[in-house]
């Protein structure tokens, strides 16, 4: 990813991901023109036991933006 956002390109041109974190990625690319409310991530990604946790989803996500 060149120069957008604080984005950065890995030299290697790979970043690594953890299953959970390509999965969200995934989700999200297959929505790109939908905003996607946090429980409908969290069901999708992680099953209905994580609904009301949205702090784990932020927290998730920070850690996908640093990445790629």
């Amino acid at each position: 990813m060149a120069g957008r956002g604080g984005a950065r390109r890995k030299a290697s041109g790979e970043v690594h991901l953890a299953p959970d974190e390509f999965e969200l990625l995934a989700y999200l690319a297959r929505r790109l023109e939908r905003v996607v409310a946090h429980r409908v991530l969290l069901r999708a990604v992680w099953r209905p036991n994580s609904t009301e946790q949205p702090e784990y989803l932020r927290a998730f996500i920070d850690q996908l933006r640093k990445k790629i």
